[in-house]
């Protein structure tokens, strides 16, 4: 029998991103301080960066804010008056602040510069904040994002294809390492297509050459056939499959089980792991720039490092000594 939660898997859990960016002329469109921010547990706001500079001859079509490492008691708010037609939202659950909607460089740049962060987290946490124009999400020097709607595999496959990121071509995401994993689950939180098939045909089509003549030789043979690992394969046999040379893989327990012999497509649930679906099955879909031959060099990213301390305390401490404590340390004022 089909596993029961995958039979069932029909309500999705969405974190809709706008689908397309506008081109700039920058190469590096964002630049910040880039020193490392102190910041006290104590709850108060404390603005990330008020120096950051946004570059590029053309509107912006959105910016994100994520907490990294992000926790409860983690929070980000902004003052800055938002440009008409500019939305914000703030997810509790993910960490990630979103601007959504055109507007000038400038615009952009004034409102990014009011973006403060406040935490009750313990001292001495790790953490930092990643700003990126545009509406996709930044890991590891790519870009993510979940596109919602009713695709097929194959249309998914096509739409992601046609889509661009400041010239890096878009294609459906293909998941390498638990972290990438985790960042796609934890901050997109979403349900759908990834670039992962055992069709034959798209096998045969990724890897260039006749490696398989039909379906029978290639089942249970997963591969990623989209983007920068297309034609390789990292999963080999259906209902108890094996990693193909120590490369990642993150089946739902039974999957891939090639139900009803018609299930080719890889899908991942909000959970993280993966299955195998049918053509005709639709979910919205995972798009991921970055590391394409002719992509351009561009940054869309620029990270803040964070230091979390105890609350800053001035006042009378011994010996009549007028001082502040910040996190365990003393600093004389003024000693009577």
């Amino acid at each position: 029998m089909k596993n029961f939660t995958k039979a069932l898997a029909t309500t999705f859990f969405f974190a809709i991103l706008a689908t397309t960016a506008i081109a700039q002329s920058a190469s590096n469109p964002i630049i910040g301080t880039g020193t490392t921010l102190e910041v006290t547990k104590d709850g108060t706001a404390t603005v990330a960066d008020n120096g950051i500079v946004l570059n590029g001859s053309s509107s912006f079509s959105g910016a994100t804010i994520s907490i990294n490492n992000f926790v409860t008691g983690d929070m980000l708010s902004y003052t800055g008056t938002l440009p008409s037609g500019v939305t914000a939202s703030y997810n509790s659950t993910t960490g990630i602040l979103t601007f959504s909607g055109s507007a000038t460089p400038a615009q952009y740049q004034s409102l990014l510069r009011t973006v403060s962060y406040s935490t009750t987290a313990a001292a001495g946490s790790s953490k930092s904040l990643s700003f990126t124009v545009g509406s996709a999400l930044a890991y590891n020097g790519h870009y993510y994002q979940y596109v919602s709607g009713s695709y097929t595999w194959a249309n998914a496959k096509a739409a992601a294809a046609g889509q661009t990121l400041y010239g890096m071509q878009g294609y459906l995401a293909t998941v390498t390492s638990q972290a990438e994993n985790d960042f796609i689950q934890n901050k997109l939180q979403s349900e759908g297509w990834i670039g992962a098939s055992d069709d034959y045909q798209q096998v045969v089509t990724s890897a260039g050459a006749q490696i398989y003549s039909n379906q029978n030789h290639s089942e249970g043979k997963w591969y990623w056939v989209t983007g920068p690992e297309k034609g390789t394969q990292f999963s080999s046999g259906d209902d108890n499959p094996v990693a193909v040379s120590n490369r990642y893989m993150n089946w739902n327990g039974g999957e891939p089980n090639n139900y009803n012999s018609s299930e080719h497509y890889g899908h991942m649930y909000t959970d993280g792991t993966w299955n195998d679906y049918f053509s005709t099955t639709t979910f919205g879909y995972v798009v991921e720039f970055g590391g394409m031959t002719g992509d351009p060099a561009v940054t869309l990213t620029y990270t803040r490092t964070l230091s979390i301390v105890s609350a800053t305390v001035t006042g009378t401490v011994a010996n009549n000594t007028y001082g502040t404590a910040t996190g365990g340390r003393v600093t004389v004022d003024r000693t009577w």
